[in-house]
């Protein structure tokens, strides 16, 4: 009989703990390609230390209090919450990081208490998995998974120095993970890239003892220990040939949890890899992609069957797209046959922000209940220096296309781009009353510089690099150098805009936030006609008429989109009018004045959704169907 490996995949903290891990699912359905036979478990820690401070401190240390760690990725307290875990020191520069944190405005207090219980909970830890006899425990780590990761492998180590430990996952790219191999060498592998095919070719070269050497990406030390580092594979791989994930345990484990309570489902699926935006005109402030930004996605037909089984069998209807960006010919052939599944799907995709109505309406009728199009900012200018490859009446047109379908938009104003000025604000925040009946953005926030990002990888765009994030001296006991090639997000100056206009911008968001539930500005046609109904809070309510022969096709026709001349042109050939472009320009001004068209770089869009249908789902929202 041939022996097996057992080998056990971890999601530490601070892994979503309402979906499972992509990354642990592939890896499991991947290890069943191997040669020989293994046996793979899944450990979800990132439920497991929930679990455990709530019962320490008696509730209070919930799952909300995990969350708001959770998601404030780029603050990056949710590492030192494990670094006296990780080093064995029982406050790990305590002082000096609640002094950070308060200037960076952390609620420390909880952090501190995570921080107490920590050690305990990587020891208890350690110590059950290595009672279960493992020969490799395989750590995923993303964004903040590094120290509670390595927490845990060091502990492992201590308690076993013959169990093997590997590493992978976004936060072990190109040099990050060479830098992290380099310095924790209780780390015996690190998978830089793509990993399902390389751990697939660990397990079978360990099983048979056949040379490491050609297995791409890999990170290992030979016979006398020395760091040994595999090229990565040329090509990316093919998605069609990427395993569907293997969830079980996941839902094994929320079930018996005592935090089922409190946490609802949802499936995570990948359909594509890669950005075709990015591989043309990368966002010159993102990092994502940092090994393969080609765009590749697999075929419809192999994606809604790996969806359909995946719901029968975990039976959840909540479904997050991992994807980048969607692919354009889904609206063609995958989108269809969503839509025709006996299935009540709410799903969430990135998007790009210029698709058209119908494909918003393709969306909604696919099931696709949110999206986050990468909007970002509404001024054109700023947009081209991000080279979004949109315009702000574009993403407005979206926003406004997305709230008649009832489709919830996910997006956050960025700001502090190099070559931009106030005047790039200045008209937005005077035109953000007319927008609240549409999406508010999540929050403003200063652009970051991030590794692999063009801002990053070619100074000359206008972003000095300062060094590794202030954090990280809070979290690692590295040099700067080290640091240098281990961490993602960096120092730098302030560009851009800042002092009473960045305040103006923070405010005028909350107040659209505040407005937003309360509001609607929809029309109807009377014939002819067209009859605007204003309830937007800020607004008189009002009912306005735009009668035919000027008024009301103009109107229309800035559903689209135009500038004045263009506006001009649209009405003489589509309906025969013929006005002069004072008086149009006219039209505009007064409409500008009353909320009820956006305007930006000699550009115009109408505001006001088609009433009925905007009724409805504005109803829906407030009840909760379809969000």
């Amino acid at each position: 009989m041939i022996e097996f490996m057992k080998v056990l995949l971890v999601s530490m903290p601070w892994a979503s703990l309402h979906r499972p891990s992509l990354a642990l699912g592939v890896l499991a359905a991947a290890a069943k390609r191997c040669q020989y036979l293994h046996e793979i478990d899944q450990l979800y820690a990132n439920i497991r230390w929930v679990e455990y401070t709530m019962r320490r401190s008696g509730g209070t240390l919930g799952v909300s209090a995990f969350t708001q760690i959770a998601d404030g990725y780029f603050l990056g307290a949710g590492e030192w919450v494990f670094t006296n875990a990780l080093y064995g020191v029982k406050e790990w520069k305590l002082e000096e990081f609640c002094a950070f944190g308060e200037e960076q405005g952390l609620a420390s207090s909880e952090l501190v208490q995570m921080h107490e219980l920590a050690p305990d909970f990587i020891q208890n830890l350690a110590v059950e998995i290595n009672s279960k006899n493992y020969d490799m425990i395989g750590f995923t780590s993303s964004f903040l998974q590094n120290v509670p990761s390595l927490s845990l492998a060091r502990k492992l180590k201590e308690l076993n120095p013959k169990i093997l430990i590997a590493f992978g996952g976004a936060n072990c790219d190109g040099i990050q993970g060479v830098t992290l191999h380099r310095n924790f060498p209780f780390v015996d592998f690190v998978i830089r890239g793509e990993g399902e095919n390389a751990f697939k070719d660990l397990l079978d070269a360990l099983e048979s003892k056949s040379s490491l050497s050609k297995i791409g990406g890999l990170c290992w030390r030979d016979f006398n220990g020395n760091p040994v580092v595999n090229m990565t594979p040329a090509r990316p791989v093919n998605m069609n040939e990427v395993p569907a994930p293997d969830y079980s345990n996941f839902f094994n484990l929320l079930e018996n949890s005592p935090l089922s309570k409190w946490i609802e489902p949802e499936l995570i699926l990948e359909a594509s890899r890669g950005c075709w935006w990015g591989a043309k005109h990368q966002c010159t402030f993102c990092g994502l992609n940092g090994s393969f930004i080609e765009y590749r996605s697999k075929s419809p037909e192999t994606f809604l069957e790996e969806l359909k089984q995946a719901v029968n069998c975990y039976r959840v209807l909540d479904i997050s797209m991992a994807d980048n960006i969607l692919d354009m010919t889904y609206f063609k052939s995958l989108l269809p046959k969503l839509a025709e599944l006996d299935l009540d799907l709410r799903m969430f995709v990135e998007i790009k922000a210029n698709i058209t109505p119908d494909q918003v309406s393709l969306l909604r009728e696919a099931g696709f209940v949110a999206v986050q199009p990468g909007i970002e900012s509404l001024n054109s200018k700023v947009l081209r220096i991000m080279d979004k490859g949109v315009k702000g009446v574009q993403n407005v047109r979206l926003l406004r296309n997305c709230a008649l379908e009832g489709v919830t938009v996910n997006w956050n104003y960025l700001y502090g781009f190099p070559g931009e000025c106030d005047e790039d604000y200045t008209m937005i925040i005077k035109q953000i009353p007319a927008l609240v009946h549409l999406q508010p953005p999540i929050g403003g926030t200063r652009v970051a510089l991030e590794r692999f990002s063009p801002y990053f990888n070619n100074p000359k765009l206008g972003i000095e690099n300062l060094g590794p994030a202030n954090i990280y001296s809070y979290i690692y006991d590295l040099p700067k150098e080290e640091l240098q090639d281990l961490v993602y997000i960096f120092e730098s100056p302030e560009c851009g805009l800042k002092g009473t206009v960045e305040q103006e911008l923070m405010l005028g968001i909350q107040q659209w936030q505040e407005l937003h539930r309360d509001s609607s500005l929809s029309y109807r046609k009377i014939g002819q006609d067209l009859l605007i109904i204003d309830c937007r809070k800020g607004w008189p309510e009002r009912e306005i008429m735009l009668y035919a022969g000027g008024k009301a096709e103009a109107y229309l026709a800035l559903m689209n989109g135009y500038s004045l001349r263009s506006l001009s042109n649209v009405l003489a050939r589509k309906h025969g009018l013929n006005i002069e472009l004072d008086e149009l320009k006219d039209y505009l001004e007064s409409w500008m004045d009353s909320g009820l068209i956006f305007f930006d770089s000699e550009h115009y869009v109408s505001l006001a959704v088609e009433g009925y249908k905007f009724m409805l789902t504005k109803a829906q929202q407030e009840v909760g169907i379809g969000v």
